[in-house]
């Protein structure tokens, strides 16, 4: 079973209802809602959606983060992750951070529209959602 790893920016789409990108995003966290794919986030991904979406009220965020927490798991972000980060060349430490986290979890892909701004080749996949749905659907 496919183990994705969701960046902030996915779940902010799905959060949002962001166009162009919020349909393909709903699609592969709603695989996870279906159990065809076990999905997981950082701790890191909800302080920082409840910063960019706090004008929305907090009864509606609430209701968000109620919704991704019955379909993703919170993958590992402590002390072991923030050493790596510290370690590794990453430009953006919240992206290192990110990284670190779906590698704990054991991810074998990254969900992610800034796909430019992780490491290529290497276990997580990193993809888009859009990808990963035509990757899917062969």
């Amino acid at each position: 079973m496919d183990r994705i790893f969701f960046d902030t920016d996915i779940l902010t789409d799905v959060a949002a209802h962001r166009d162009p990108f919020y349909a393909d995003s709903l699609v592969v966290l709603d695989l996870c809602a279906q159990g065809k794919a076990k999905g997981a986030c950082s701790a890191l991904s909800f302080a920082h959606l409840a910063y960019l979406r706090r004008k929305d009220g907090k009864d509606r965020v609430m209701s968000s983060f109620l919704y991704l927490r019955k379909v993703l798991e919170i993958a590992p972000l402590g002390e072991s992750e923030v050493d790596k980060m510290l370690r590794d060349n990453f430009s953006d430490l919240e992206d290192s951070l990110q990284w670190h986290s779906a590698k704990s979890w054991e991810a074998n892909y990254f969900m992610t529209r800034n796909v430019s701004d992780f490491p290529k080749n290497q276990r997580p996949k990193v993809m888009p959602p859009t990808s990963y749905i035509s990757q899917r659907s062969r």
